[in-house]
């Protein structure tokens, strides 16, 4: 009851002007009740009174810390100390003012001098320990926590600091269990509920660690640091939207908060708005010019958005803060890599590896590269790391039974299944007969939309359709693992001419559709999947070609899947689209079965046609898909393949030039 304390100081000071420790009283229940200018006064008025009067002193720099004036407290504490040496309270508080202000070597003395005063003081104790944790000795700073709470078990602040020190040394449990006890003496510590949030969120329990954030803010909805912690969770959580307004409320209570600038752009990245994305990292890097995350993330931005100088500027700013930031370098690989600059892409991946050895994502990114490069022997392995790697929709398989490592199957049933796209499927389930002449039974699972097209493949024993569950197996290995574990070379690859059929039933109907074959027909796609990062450099807008379109004695037929009513809008009647009536993939590849040739970005098509046999002409941009190589128009896998290739990055115009005059002289060569 604070106001009414400070109304009987007051009458006491009515009566006797001059009591000072009536003024040193109502300066205690003023500065509870938040009103810090009339403390200062009050405690001015009890020293005027009384010059060496050390509990006023020490009450006085109480609240210059707290108004921020620190070095005024400090005068204020070694006046009081000047007075009484052995005033505990005064060296302990000491010691905070140089703790905040980073005299950590100060601070340590004073603490010791308070606790050598008075060796059950858990106060000291307690800042004692923040001191040793500023230090980096946290076994100690944990043992002077635990010395506090010796002598007073309900101290909450004393549990939160030793949760702190715990998380900070990676006990978990330790530190949220340390946590709860704060909160189970103080239940509306925002602090606590804040930090509660922090370890469950590293702990993975996302869900647990809003709903800890969420009580914090309900306590204390000004606390920016939570609002912004909030914001990184619910971007974890996909709640994007949600994500990007905490960080909007957290900018609200504190404009300059370069890490909540930093935070929103993440969530704003992933929410597709990336100039967004880079205006909150700019703002952040505007307030914190050495903020290394933020050059970094402004990196992937400008990477995302195809700016590739630019991020790779980024990255290098980055790296120039924090040389060993293995993610940068790992980072900067790649848009390198993506540039064309291979040597320096290398170069920057093995700087990623040597920091950080077990770093997936650098191992996969480098494994790209290996194989690209047509490095197989080494690239496989690096290739499989892509299951370590974090945020990715690949996840292994949890079976009991054990990967398969290659060795023989005698009498063994093996299940393999796809990981990624229709198009990796239909380019590696060539694998099936390799698999099978290792002596096992092979049980292939397939997506829906494959199940009929796969049914007469070589090697396989039975089929189960993707959601169903495989018979027993003693084995099993993803789709993609199958060339490592054959140890597949540049020489080895299987490239049978054709590796699928169509019945020919379905090949007729088609025929009949189509009608008499008077010209040289050819289908195009020119779109991948949207949804993919890469499909902004594989795939071209529409209108690319157009010039294929006035080649004379050509007929053109739409195969695009996914963009219906595009083709009569670009082409007019000059191509007919059969895009819509292309699934399931055995109308596909009947369809193909009935053209003369395939012109197609880098899709699943241009892996059917390649399986089916049939000619495809596969556009690439200027650095592609590893499976294409480089520096060569033919494809290992594919015998009857031709890879047309950018020769200048987003260039497509030169492409269609080249399928233009390649096409004149083939139509040309066949009517000889």
């Amino acid at each position: 009851k604070m106001d009414e304390a400070a109304a009987s100081y007051r009458r006491a000071l009515e009566i006797k002007p001059d009591f000072a420790e009536a003024h040193n009283n109502l300066g205690n229940a003023l500065q509870d009740l938040g009103k810090l200018d009339e403390a200062v006064s009050s405690y001015h008025k009890a020293l005027t009174i009384k010059p060496d009067y050390a509990d006023a002193l020490n009450n006085l720099g109480i609240v210059l810390k707290e108004r921020g004036h620190l070095d005024e407290a400090i005068a204020s504490y070694l006046k009081a100390l000047a007075i009484e040496p052995d005033f505990a309270e005064a060296h302990s508080n000491l010691g905070n003012v140089h703790l905040e202000l980073g005299h950590l070597d100060e601070a340590f003395a004073s603490h010791q001098k308070a606790l050598t005063i008075n060796p059950d003081y858990a106060e000291a104790h307690n800042s004692l320990g923040a001191t040793l944790e500023e230090l980096g000795r946290y076994d100690q700073a944990i043992a002077s926590y635990e010395k506090a709470l010796t002598f007073k078990p309900d101290y909450a602040e004393a549990h939160n600091n030793l949760g702190n020190a715990f998380k900070v040394l990676g006990k978990l449990d330790e530190a949220i269990a340390s946590y709860l006890k704060a909160l189970a003496i103080e239940p509306d510590f925002a602090e606590a509920h804040s930090n509660l949030g922090l370890a469950l969120s590293e702990l993975g329990k996302l869900e647990e660690a809003v709903a800890s954030y969420r009580k914090a803010l309900a306590i204390k909805p000004d606390f920016a640091e939570v609002h912004i912690n909030l914001c990184d969770i619910l971007q974890g959580l996909g709640k994007l939207e949600e994500a990007v307004a905490s960080g909007y409320k957290a900018l609200a209570i504190k404009p300059d908060y370069a890490e909540a600038h930093n935070n929103l752009g993440n969530a704003l990245q992933d929410l597709g708005k990336l100039d967004e994305a880079v205006a909150s990292y700019h703002k952040a890097l505007a307030i914190k010019p050495d903020y290394t995350k933020a050059h970094y993330n402004l990196g992937n931005a400008h990477q995302e958005l195809g700016r590739l100088d630019e991020a790779v500027a980024s990255y290098h700013k980055a790296l120039a803060i924090k040389p060993d930031y293995a993610e940068a370098h790992n980072n900067l690989g790649n848009a390198l890599h993506d540039l064309g600059k291979l040597d320096e892409a290398a170069a920057s991946y093995h700087k990623a590896l040597a920091i950080k050895p077990d770093y997936a994502e650098a191992h996969n990114n480098f494994g790209h590269f290996q194989l690209l490069t047509g490095d197989f022997q080494d690239g496989w392995e690096n290739y499989s790391w892509r299951w370590k790697k974090k945020d990715t929709a690949l996840c292994p398989r949890d079976y009991k039974e054990p990967f398969w490592d290659g060795s023989g199957l005698e009498g063994k049933t093996i299940f393999i299944y796809p990981e990624q796209g229709l198009g990796d499927t239909i380019h590696f389930v060539r694998y099936m007969t390799l698999v099978a002449a290792q002596g096992g039974r092979v049980v292939l699972e397939v997506p829906a939309k494959l199940e009929t097209l796969f049914r007469d493949i070589d090697g396989v024993e039975s089929f189960v359709v993707a959601g169903n569950l495989p018979p027993p197996f003693d084995c099993h290995a993803p789709l993609l693992d199958l060339p490592g574990l054959l140890n597949t070379t540049l020489e080895t690859i299987p490239s049978q001419e054709s590796y699928l059929t169509v019945a020919s039933e379905l090949v007729e109907k088609w025929a009949d559709r189509l009608g008499p074959w008077e010209h040289f027909r050819i289908g195009i796609v020119w779109a991948g999947n949207p949804i993919l990062k890469t499909d902004r450099d594989r795939s071209m807008d529409p209108s690319h070609f157009l010039p294929l379109t006035e080649i004379p004695r050509v007929s053109v037929y739409s195969l695009q899947f996914g963009k219906d009513g595009e083709a009569y809008k670009v082409f007019g009647a000059r191509v007919t689209d059969i895009g819509p009536d292309l699934t399931p993939f055995t109308e596909a590849a009947a369809a193909i079965m009935n053209l003369d040739l395939v012109v197609t970005v880098d899709t699943s098509l241009a892996h059917l046609a390649g399986a089916l046999g049939c000619p495809v002409w596969t556009l690439l941009p200027f650095i592609p898909d590893w499976r294409w190589m480089l520096d060569r128009d033919d494809s290992p896998w594919y015998p009857t393949m031709r890879l047309f290739r950018q020769e200048k990055r987003g260039e497509w115009e030169g492409v269609i030039e080249r399928v233009c005059r390649a096409l004149t002289d083939r139509i040309e060569r066949a009517q000889v």
